[in-house]
């Protein structure tokens, strides 16, 4: 069993669900007489604050998880909801794609795996931007797998990392779309 925590923001939080979680751990094994053990706990990356706190966050956690459709909602101030603001929740926007590159560094340097979900995990017309972006775990219903995953193999990772830096240059989801056109060809 794993946790996986949504939300965070501060790590008070994180550090009075822990404490919870050792409580009823304790309850466990005074009331029920059984020893379970410490489940490795993670955390969902779905606000801004999430990734900029991600040093003292894998303090306490095992593995992180950026949930594109909140990150993407909360970072554009745009409800997914309502529909005329859809146009504003373009997940080519640079700060998202700044944002996911930035929850992937910050993964790497404390050493902590990180998967993406969330609707842009099972596009497969975003599945080369992921991998541009250095993700390599995707969580998606299974209906969308086989063509993730037909998509992945056919993708050259390597070129896409190369192809990273001009995307996360770019101004505009314009921009981003012309720079995956011109290195890729379709999206």
């Amino acid at each position: 069993m794993k946790i996986l925590l949504p939300m965070l923001s501060h790590p008070a939080e994180l550090a009075q669900t822990i404490t919870l979680i050792d409580h009823a751990r304790e309850q466990l094994r005074a009331v029920k007489q059984i020893d379970a053990p410490a489940p490795p706990i993670g955390g969902m990356l779905e606000v801004p604050a999430s990734i900029y706190i991600m040093r003292a966050l894998a303090k306490r956690l095992s593995f992180f998880s950026i949930g594109t459709n909140d990150l993407i909602q909360y970072t554009m101030a745009a409800d997914r909801g309502e529909e005329k603001l859809t146009p504003l929740s373009d997940p080519l926007h640079p700060a998202i794609l700044r944002l996911i590159s930035d929850a992937v560094s910050g993964a790497k340097r404390a050493k902590r795996p990180i998967t993406l979900c969330g609707e842009i995990a099972g596009n497969t017309k975003m599945t080369r931007m992921i991998l541009a972006l250095g993700l390599r775990h995707f969580s998606m219903s299974t209906a969308q797998l086989k063509a993730v995953r037909d998509r992945i193999r056919k993708s050259d990772c390597k070129m896409l990392t190369a192809l990273r830096r001009h995307l996360l240059e770019a101004e505009s989801p314009q921009a981003v779309h012309e720079i995956y056109h011109e290195k890729l060809g379709k999206f």
